[in-house]
């Protein structure tokens, strides 16, 4: 007969069963979910995948430098610290280098009164083809004339007043793109103030001097409701209208994912996870390129769920313990992907973007993913197909996205150092009192020999051996102190990091200073040296993030800005390392040429014009509103035309005027001032000391 008996597990076996088969359950439940999706959601989550998996071998590198700004071990590292015991002081090595590498690179871009970016025409303007022939239609004019009254204009003459013309509209048009370049500049300045740029780059900044890397991201456009006054019958009157704004944001660098490969944010593709709250995705219904229903099923989920939809977290483990959980609130944010890349147009066509697509041809789009439902689904309007995505590293890697951050250079001096002053402080507390041994063989039973304290009384008993064993009963011993020796390491791994990091301890305005640093020169030969590191730096940020974000804005100003005034044939210039250490002396160099430029002969060169021209970027140096401290170039020369027919009114009686008394005004005491005795006093020396006060002279012949 066949058993049919079945057995009964535990309860705490039948658990253990599910959760060791849990992985397995995960993984068919997100095979199953894959493969119910669209087309569209399933691409951009493959691409997430692999970008995710990509990242994961820079991800620890990325956790050890949140740590080392905050000037904390990680938990591996703190875990094994309390396992021997002492000390867990940190030295801060890497968060002082980047707290003041932060501050100096703010004060580059951000602190200066003037921008660190200019707009300047190209040097030889383009002339339009009809522009050139009308010109060359004047000279044939001309010449047909002086043929005419019998003058004989030969070949060369011709060229040469053709060549002067086309000169001429060259200088012409060049001062008419200065004044287009001018204006340009001020359209962007304003879209970048109004647009949140500084606080986008500060925190730019901020994540510059932590990371492998940084990400400014704009010029984005969003629509936003705005509160306008109208006056209507003298009564003014709330009117809410919608209107496209430009933004900047600085996206955290851990949440950012480049497709394999990429060593820019322009390659592959490029995916950002975004945390919304349900009312920032409830807002986006009804904006233009968004699915409403789709957003209205993930908002259902949200309710089913109590308010959130974490399921990057979820299936990712994206947000590690390195960063700030929102545990209080957690379930209020909705992870989103952010995709930008190519997508071919038989998946977009099916997603069901209305558009003249070829669907075996990839397109350059923008898709919003939350789970497995896409909510957006866009072209990309940039006429190159740029991302609006801009990268930079303390230190760059060739063939690498991400770069050194300054933990990654000083990863092994500030393990040292936090050796060190561990060690020192375990040091300092184990020799600050003495040490105490007691023979507690003579010691009488129950005597509290941990109490300490001047003229105590030591009770004592002869042991059996007492006799013949001379030692006291009680024996204090100091022991060695390490404190000189373990500064000296540190002193030593703080040049070093000083060395590493071209970001030297002067920088910061330490005293702490010797050799060439203790003089002015030589403080200023260093500080130079110094600067040719960090130059590099600041070139990164010019040349891989300020010049392509303003020249992608200023595209977008010259194909859709309705004021062609600013529209013309210019170049974004980006300064930041052009300012570094030379604007004070520039300003000073502007003031020298002015007072050097004071004479006839040099006004007479310059003009008015020029020396205004002068005047206005001494004053925009000084932070002064120019316009009202220099007039402008249109009323300067309306102040000049009348002063220029004074000098054609010879039938004045005004040149008469030196038969008065003024000539003989030479023949009084004041040219014999310098015969009294006030200037041979002895002068003052020019030189001066590190502080400012000037040399004091005792012992020259001069003096004496």
């Amino acid at each position: 007969m066949v058993s049919t008996l079945i057995r009964v597990a535990p309860p705490s076996e039948v658990l253990n069963e599910v959760e060791t088969d849990k992985p397995e359950i995960e993984l068919d439940a997100e095979a199953l979910r894959r493969e119910q999706m669209e087309k569209l959601a399933r691409y951009v989550n493959d691409c997430f995948d692999e970008a995710y998996r990509h990242r994961q071998k820079d991800i620890q590198r990325f956790v050890n430098a949140l740590y080392a700004r905050r000037g904390e071990y990680t938990p591996d590292k703190l875990a094994a610290i309390r396992e021997v015991g002492g000390s867990e002081e940190y030295a801060r090595i890497c968060a002082h280098k980047s707290r003041v590498l932060q501050a100096w690179l703010e004060d580059i871009f951000l602190a200066n009164t003037e921008q660190p970016w200019t707009i300047e025409p190209t040097p030889l303007p383009s002339l339009p083809e009809n522009v050139v022939e009308s010109i060359k239609d004047q000279v044939s004019q001309r010449i047909a004339a002086l043929t005419a009254q019998g003058q004989v204009v030969s070949p060369s003459d011709a060229e040469r007043m053709l060549q002067d013309e086309l000169n001429m509209e060259h200088m012409r048009q060049r001062d008419l793109a200065e004044q287009r370049a001018e204006k340009m500049a001020q359209v962007i300045a304003d879209q970048l103030d109004e647009g949140g740029f500084r606080e986008a780059l500060s925190t730019f900044i901020s994540y510059l001097t932590t990371f492998p890397g940084a990400i400014l991201k704009g010029p984005i456009f969003r629509k936003r409701d705005q509160l306008q006054w109208e006056n209507i019958d003298g009564k003014f009157i709330p009117q809410v209208t919608s209107k496209i704004v430009i933004q900047f944001e600085a996206p955290n660098p851990m949440n950012c994912y480049p497709a394999p490969g990429a060593t820019t944010p322009q390659e592959g593709y490029f995916i950002e996870h975004l945390t919304l709250t349900a009312k920032d995705l409830a807002d986006l219904i009804g904006v233009d390129g968004y699915d409403e229903a789709a957003i209205r099923t993930i908002l259902s989920r949200c309710n089913a769920q109590g308010g959130g939809y974490r399921w990057v977290e979820r299936y990712y483990g994206v947000h590690n313990s390195a960063e700030d959980k929102r545990d209080a609130v957690k379930s209020q944010y909705i992870d989103v992907l952010e995709f930008h890349g190519p997508v071919s147009g038989e998946d977009l066509m099916d997603w069901g973007l209305d558009a003249d697509l070829d669907a075996q041809r990839y397109y350059e789009a923008t898709v919003w993913l939350i789970d497995d439902i896409v909510i957006k689904a866009t072209l990309n309007d940039d006429p190159l197909g740029r991302r609006p995505y801009y990268k930079a590293c303390y230190e760059e890697i060739p063939g690498q996205f991400w770069g050194f951050s300054i933990y990654d250079v000083l990863s092994d001096v500030q393990g040292v150092a936090n050796a060190a002053i561990r060690s020192l402080v375990n040091n300092m507390a184990i020799a600050s009192g003495p040490q105490v041994a007691i023979n507690v063989d003579r010691v009488p039973a129950g005597t509290d020999i941990t109490n300490l304290h001047p003229w105590k009384i030591w009770q004592f008993v002869d042991g059996q051996f007492a006799s013949s064993n001379g030692s006291p009963p009680v024996m204090f011993f100091q022991p060695h102190t390490n404190v000189q020796e373990l500064l000296t390491v540190l002193e030593r791994f703080y040049a070093l990091a000083d060395d590493f990091s071209f970001i030297p301890r002067y920088m910061t305005g330490s005293d702490k200073v010797s050799g060439p640093a203790r003089t002015a020169s030589g403080l200023s030969m260093l500080l130079d040296a110094a600067n040719k590191g960090l130059k590099s730096i600041v070139n990164h940020i010019d040349t891989q993030v300020m010049t392509p974000l303003l020249q992608a804005l200023f595209d977008h100003n010259m194909l859709y800005n309705e004021d062609e005034s600013i529209k013309g044939d210019a170049q974004i210039v980006a300064r930041g390392v052009a300012s570094l250490m030379q604007l004070e002396t520039l300003r000073m160099r502007r003031n020298e040429f002015l007072q050097i430029t004071a004479n006839p002969i040099d006004s007479q060169i310059v003009g008015v014009q020029g020396r205004a021209s002068i005047l206005r970027e001494i004053a925009k140096g000084l932070g002064m509103d120019v316009n009202k401290v220099v007039p402008p170039t249109a009323v300067l020369g309306m102040q000049q035309a009348p002063q220029q027919v004074l000098p054609q009114a010879p039938q004045q009686v005004r040149p008469q005027a030196p038969q008065q008394v003024l000539p003989q005004a030479p023949q009084q005491v004041l040219p014999q001032a310098p015969q009294q005795v006030r200037p041979q006093a002895p002068q003052p020396s020019q030189e001066q000391l590190m502080d400012g006060r000037p040399v004091t002279d005792f012992m020259s012949p001069r003096r004496i």
